[in-house]
């Protein structure tokens, strides 16, 4: 599948920053002639979770990664939208707040209708929920 266009970008970017992330675009620093593997990735403080979405660069997937507060990985989910970008991180926006151990299956489970794939890794490997 291609590479992320201009518009998933800035939606990933704006959505992502009015939900209060820390957004980073690597545009500035590839223009500069740095090689950098990601086209933008962001960061959420959750009350419960630590949240972080990347976009690579060649391939039009995103990656979830879900962490304890301590930093210890709960959940890393790797997906591409079934359409468009922007309800996926809406489903993941209305959950940044109330994830944890206990309602990350129901975001996954949200996630699921909206990719294709939507992929979980795990210390065994890579599964396709979707």
């Amino acid at each position: 599948m291609a590479a992320w266009n201009g518009e998933d970008r800035r939606t990933f970017g704006q959505d992502l920053a009015q939900a209060g992330w820390d957004v980073e675009g690597w545009d500035a620093a590839r223009s500069v002639g740095a090689r950098v593997d990601l086209d933008a990735e962001a960061e959420y403080a959750g009350a419960f979770v630590s949240l972080r979405l990347e976009l690579p660069v060649r391939h039009r997937y995103v990656t979830l990664q879900v962490s304890k507060p301590d930093g210890e990985l709960m959940l890393c989910l790797r997906f591409r939208p079934r359409s468009d970008l922007a309800p996926i991180l809406a489903q993941i926006v209305s959950m940044q707040d109330t994830l944890d151990a206990d309602t990350h299956p129901i975001l996954v489970k949200s996630l699921i209708p909206l990719c294709d794939p939507l992929l979980i890794e795990t210390d065994e490997g890579v599964f396709r929920l979707s």
